[in-house]
């Protein structure tokens, strides 16, 4: 398994539509919300797993905007796993250990800090049936992926994420996108290697 790469998610066909939804879902405000915090909560007590955050799929960005485990962050989307997950909103999406998972393995969030190894997330629906995010837990050791216990109420939470979203009124504006520089690429399609980004990205990676 190459440790030096890793594979960024598709973009959607429809981002276009995706990033409308959003904008008017609420989700980008929803850091400031107490209850949200509790949200996270749950999900580690439900699920047992240390590191917990709400991410938020905004462009080319990924938005951390609750967390436990780790501090909140702005990073790049090539980088989300939350990314991967939104492209399978119906579904659970899980990674049982990303050392064997060769769209992980060279991953800044698994060489790096939080140096994740399971990972597990709820997509974030919102009312047209997109995913504007997801509810993600992590540990920072391989396990199975979720029972279906664990995966009900994550799902639970999550739509409790997007209802209280929905009916936030307080929206402030979304902070103006950081310059994102391009990274480079390992001359395989869709891999972008690792090597070289450690300055940049060893203290800002983000699952």
């Amino acid at each position: 398994m190459a440790f030096d790469v890793y594979v960024p998610a598709e973009i959607p066909t429809d981002e276009a539509a995706r990033m409308r939804s959003l904008e008017t879902s609420g989700l980008l405000n929803v850091g400031a919300m107490p209850a949200i915090q509790n949200i996270v909560w749950a999900a580690a007590l439900c699920t047992g797993l240390p590191i917990v955050g709400v991410s938020i799929i905004d462009g080319a960005l990924q938005r951390l905007v609750a967390t436990i485990g780790i501090e909140n962050l702005t990073t790049l989307r090539s980088t989300s796993f939350c990314a991967h997950a939104i492209n399978t909103p119906d579904e659970i999406f899980c990674v049982p250990d990303t050392h064997e998972d060769s769209r992980f393995a060279g991953n800044p969030s698994v060489i790096f800090d939080p140096a994740i190894r399971f990972y597990a997330a709820a997509p974030l629906i919102m009312l047209d049936g997109r995913a504007g995010g997801a509810l993600c837990v992590l540990g920072k050791v391989p396990r199975e992926c979720l029972s279906d216990e664990e995966e009900g109420r994550l799902r639970q939470l999550a739509r409790q994420i997007v209802k209280l979203a929905a009916g936030g009124s307080a929206m402030r504006a979304t902070p103006q996108d950081e310059r994102i520089q391009a990274v480079p690429t390992d001359g395989r399609a869709g891999m972008v290697r690792t090597a070289g980004l450690e300055p940049a990205l060893s203290s800002r990676s983000g699952f």
